[in-house]
């Protein structure tokens, strides 16, 4: 049969191609027309026809469908020729373009002919049912036939068989082709007839037919790898070059290590330290054992990998000792997964609280599948989790210690910040960057109401690494994109009287973003592309959305939408909970439930669209509430409680909405508060009367804005999330990953069979993030140390911005021998600055400026060519934290040893030597790194010129540390840079500010009003709108008569204050109200 199509499609293209064109010519003529003349086509036109008009016309429409078939022969056939590299899609040509596609692969198929020897070394394929018992039947049969309705039946009877070992089996997906899977699975595409012969009877409409949904049998290589172990974890030290040599064997392979974990290796220089690593088969890595590796299996089955120690620091900090993780061998009643790659043979399943990897698959898989070829560039490995506390099902998870390393007999603070960063490995980008915007939010707010000489609190070591690592995973464009993709879907469905669409998930990516609706909706808005149930948005498109009128105003439509984890593409997965009503998460390890439950709590109290709900806890993060203080998320100790005033609720929405048209009334400006949603997350066993109650509030119709997210297996729920990762016949490893079965590595979303590594926010690093939050939320102060004398002075000679410092015992004033001026540092006191010349960069060393754009001037060295701004970085970090050692310096800015090396060595070469040829950055013999003393900063500088205390400080003194200010502190610093420095940065502003603040009230009393505008905006510079410093600027122009400045000044003030959320001080009132009516109102006393 294969032959005969193929000699079908062959005579097909020849006919097509020469026949037709052959034929035209005999019968119609040439193709080129007779030069066209006025009068000819007069005569044409208004002449009778005596059938040669027609005829010709008929001939231009034979000729043009030759060209449009002839094109697409030829752009389909360079796509085969460059193996995909080169796809060509002309429009309107999408039907001719798959009949030449079609015509041409089974003319090859024809010229390379599969033997009949090649399908006998493939497999019958395994039997694929769900068992009778499973989580499908006990949801009952009206969720088991909307879960059945997602997953395509197989095609033949050959889903029925039992596969051979070493194959997998592949979904197929719209695009895919039997040459790309070939280059997928075994990089190389002539070796597709392989596929095709394991697939005979399934590809009965010839090998260029696949459609979507199909499950073909792909074959594995012959030759067995050496077994490697699925999973290892991160220690301080390792590097991906020193992982890569630990398991393959070679360095060099640690790019195959990267591109299997990028959804949560942002840089391959920089590895979390308690991240997990998974572990793919390696092509080159078969048939004999990797040099350099030492691999032991103990009588429990446990591979343990172990390197030796790391090299020295280039500091001379001493070697270092790490070791490898485990990873337990899979329990003997359970089938062992094959590995996809071209080395597939025994591979060793994910220890616990390992990530799931796309590289190893189950045969066993009912309804999630490998990759395809499309996706297969960006399938990554869900989130890695820190050594679990979780017990295993499997055999226990062990570490060999190595003998060359000492125990610590106590944990450090490192050790222990390592932990708490460790419970943040499985958390998105989207929540990240939520926490982050909300955390500077509350923030502004404590700076926004410091009165003078006072400092905000600081998180704790545990808080800081918290922040720090948050700081590091946020994709604030993501989050922005996002929500202004679904303020857009409502101020177009406002604009135009459309029904808002029911959104029942969304998928984004760093290049994409789809809303998935609960049905088809053609009209989108304009930067959209409809492709069925999914809207998606490239990054191109969404300016188009700025352009939607009302954009900006319009409430947001979905404001439950939250995640769950990531796919295997590495990109975020959301459900909107209003839609779906009621989830239950269910796992055998209670601890895992709790840690989904906080990440969902912690997302949706601070996303940018957290305001538009409220959110109820029971059972679970019940310490939140407080360290937010908002009214929107509250917690609840009584289950009857909560479902009585629910239900009184839902009585008085489904009265005025008998329709349930919730999404209307949102965007409603006028409607939108009385249909805010309401999110409930139990952590509580439910009796089966409030299970039966809660399923009544959520999912009867007409709907009501109630959703709600319960522990436990609920009966009669529409949606649940197995976190044991198994799928509807409860076999564990249906996900098609390593890990599958591990409580927290792999979770299944019913009923539509969804694989997801879940966000959890783990113990101890829910309370560091709880403890974070209280602390950026808390009105309390303390003394500042840059407002009252310091402990001790400077030393003698000091020199800072162009002045030396000088003690009492020394005269400033000038004299025969002394002609410079002086300058008082202290008021009423001998102290003093002598004036020494230049600006305020001048020093004896290299200065790093932070207040405002980040620069190094000074130095002796050139610029590194590349990661410049990572020295800068550092460069500061030893700043502030002198004497400190390679392994602190690793933790707090969460860097990869090889990167902080690198970028060490960039900066000693940068700093470059002093005049007496020490190097600014010497070589830290004694494992403590430190900068030589003369290298400095701008805000050292600042703070030596208050050592006294600013209110201490000589007038001139203040106005030196002012005109240092260039900007706001670290003005130029992306998200996720410096993100250990916000104790820092808040410090900066407050001591600006303060400084401001004194300058501005002196040039006031000694009626200077040029002084104290240019102190006043010279500070607001650094802390844009601050209540007293615009006191102040009110003040100044007050006092120049500049009522008009006064008018606009005030209104500004006013209007900052509304943004914030935050009221005036009632000394600003006061002064308002003196300023533009001349009084304070009268009051009762």
């Amino acid at each position: 049969m294969r032959v005969i199509r193929g000699v079908l499609a062959l005579i097909a293209l020849v006919v097509g191609l020469i026949g037709v064109p052959t034929a035209l010519v005999l019968l119609g003529g040439s193709p080129v027309p007779h030069p066209l003349t006025w009068e000819g086509v007069r005569r044409t036109l208004f002449s009778p026809d005596d059938g040669s008009a027609v005829l010709g016309m008929i001939a231009v429409v034979a000729w043009l469908a030759w060209l449009v078939f002839t094109l697409s022969v030829v752009t389909e056939a360079v796509e085969l020729a460059s193996r995909n590299r080169i796809q060509l899609r002309l429009p309107g040509l999408g039907g001719s373009q798959r009949l030449a596609s079609g015509l041409i692969i089974s003319v090859l198929a024809l010229v390379s002919l599969p033997q009949h020897g090649h399908a006998d070394q493939v497999g019958t394929p395994r039997v694929e049912t769900s068992g009778p018992e499973g989580p499908a039947s006990r949801h009952g049969p009206e969720v088991a036939q909307r879960k059945a309705a997602h997953q395509p039946a197989p095609p033949s009877n050959a889903a029925r068989q039992q596969d051979a070992p070493g194959s997998i089996r592949h979904l197929v997906k719209r695009g895919d082709d039997l040459w790309s899977l070939a280059e997928h699975y075994y990089g190389d595409g002539p070796q597709w007839r392989k596929i095709a012969a394991a697939n005979a009877d399934v590809l009965t409409g010839g090998p260029d037919r696949l459609v979507p949904g199909w499950k073909l049998l792909v074959p594995g290589p012959h030759t067995a790898a050496p077994e490697l172990p699925a999973a290892v974890t991160v220690h301080k030290g390792d590097t991906l070059s020193s992982i890569a040599a630990s398991v393959y064997g070679d360095a060099d392979k640690w790019p195959t290590l990267y591109a299997a974990n990028r959804a949560h290796i942002e840089h391959p220089d920089e590895v979390e330290p308690g991240l997990r690593i998974q572990v793919p088969a390696d092509s080159e890595h078969v048939g004999h054992e990797a040099t350099g590796r030492t691999q032991k299996r103990d009588q429990s089955g446990t591979a343990t990998v172990r390197r030796g120690s790391a090299q020295d620091d280039a500091s001379g900090a001493g070697e270092q000792s790490s070791k490898r993780s485990t990873a337990p061998s899979p329990e003997p009643s359970r089938p062992v997964p094959s590995t996809v790659g071209p080395s597939s043979g025994a591979s060793i399943s994910a220890a616990p609280g390992s990530a799931p990897s796309k590289a190893v698959p189950s045969p066993a898989e009912a309804t999630s599948t490998v990759p395809s070829p499309a996706e297969a560039t960006s399938a990554l490995p869900g989130p890695a989790e820190p050594p679990s506390t979780v017990p295993s099902t499997g055999a226990p998870e062990r570490t060999v210690p190595d003998s060359t390393t000492p125990r610590s007999p106590l944990p450090t603070e490192e050790s222990l910040d390592s932990t708490t960063v460790a419970g943040l490995a499985a958390v998105g980008g989207l929540l990240a960057a939520g926490v982050i915007s909300t955390l500077a939010h509350r923030r502004r707010i404590q700076l926004q109401s410091r009165p003078v000489g006072r400092r905000i609190l600081h998180p704790g070591a545990a808080g800081q690494a918290v922040e720090s690592s948050l700081g590091k995973k946020q994709r604030p464009i993501s989050l922005r994109t996002l929500d202004l993709a679904t303020r857009a879907v409502a101020a177009h469905c406002r604009n135009t009287a459309m029904p808002v669409p029911s959104l029942q998930m969304a998928r984004v990516a760093d290049d994409q973003i789809e809303l998935i609706m609960d049905e088809v909706v053609a009209q989108a808005p304009v930067g959209f592309t409809v492709i069925g149930t999914c809207w998606r948005l490239d990054p191109d498109d969404a300016d188009y959305l700025r352009s939607i009128p009302g954009v900006g105003e319009v409430p947001r439509p979905y404001p439950s939408l939250v995640s769950l984890g990531q796919d295997g593409s590495g990109a975020q997965r959301l459900v909107n909970l209003e839609s779906v009503g009621l989830i239950s998460l269910s796992s055998r390890d209670p601890e895992v439930v709790e840690a989904a439950l906080i990440a969902l709590a912690v997302e949706l109290s601070s996303s940018a669209w957290a305001e538009e709900m409220v959110v109820t806890l029971v059972g679970t993060g019940t310490d939140l509430p407080d360290a937010l203080g908002r009214h929107d998320v509250t917690c609840c100790d009584s289950v009857d409680d909560l479902l009585e005033r629910l239900e009184r609720r839902a009585a008085v929405q489904r009265q005025h909405d008998p329709k349930g048209q919730v999404g209307q009334h949102r965007v409603d400006p006028d409607l939108a508060d009385s249909w805010v949603p309401e999110v409930v997350l139990v952590n509580k066993v439910l009796t089966a009367d409030q299970g039966l109650r809660l399923l009544e509030l959520t999912t009867s119709a007409p709907r009501v804005p109630i959703a709600a997210v319960v522990a436990g297996d609920l009966p009669g729920a529409p949606w649940w999330i197995d976190l044991d990762g198994t799928d509807a016949a409860g076999t564990a490893g249906a996900a098609g990953t390593a890990g599958a079965g591990t409580p927290g590595a792999t979770a299944i979303l019913h009923p539509i069979g969804l694989p997801v590594s879940p966000q959890l926010i783990r113990q101890p690093a829910a309370d560091a993030l709880v403890d974070l939050l209280a602390c950026t939320g808390s009105a309390d102060t303390d003394p500042a140390p840059w407002w009252h004398a310091a402990t001790e002075s400077p030393p003698d000679g000091t020199r800072v911005a162009g002045v030396r410092y000088l003690s009492a015992r020394e005269d400033p004033r000038p004299g025969p021998n002394n002609t410079n001026t002086a300058i008082d540092i202290q008021r009423g006191r001998g102290t003093g600055m002598e004036r020494t010349g230049g600006d305020a960069s001048a020093s004896h060393g290299p200065v790093l400026l932070l207040l405002g754009p980040i620069d190094l001037v000074g130095a002796a060295g050139p610029v590194p060519p590349r990661a410049a701004r990572q020295c800068l970085e550092y460069c500061g970090w030893l700043l502030e934290h002198p004497g400190t050692t390679a392994q602190a310096m690793m933790s707090a800015l969460l860097v990869a040893e090889g990167t902080r090396r690198s970028n060490m060595s960039r900066l000693r070469t940068w700093l470059g030597s002093g005049p007496d040829g020490e190097p600014y950055l010497p070589d830290a013999y004694t494992g403590r790194i430190a900068l030589q003393p003369t290298v400095s900063s701008d805000w050292i500088q600042l703070r030596i010129l208050t050592a006294a205390g600013i209110l201490n400080t000589s007038t001139q003194a203040l106005r030196t540390a002012l005109h240092l200010v260039r900007g706001a502190p670290l003005a130029d610093a992306a998200p996720g840079q410096w993100h250990w420095a916000e104790e820092l940065r808040t410090d900066m502003i407050s001591a600006v500010r303060d400084i401001g603040v004194e300058l501005t009230s002196r040039a006031l009393v000694d009626h200077d009003i040029d002084l104290a505008r240019w102190a006043a905006a010279r500070a607001l510079v650094a802390a844009p709108g601050d209540e007293l410093l615009m006191r102040a600027r009110i003040s100044t122009e007050h006092q120049a008569g500049n009522r008009s400045e006064v008018e606009r000044l005030t209104l500004q003030l006013a209007a900052h204050a509304r943004f914030l959320g935050v009221d005036l001080d009632p000394d600003t009132v006061v002064l308002l109200q003196q300023m533009m009516e001349g009084q304070v109102r009268a009051r009762l006393a």
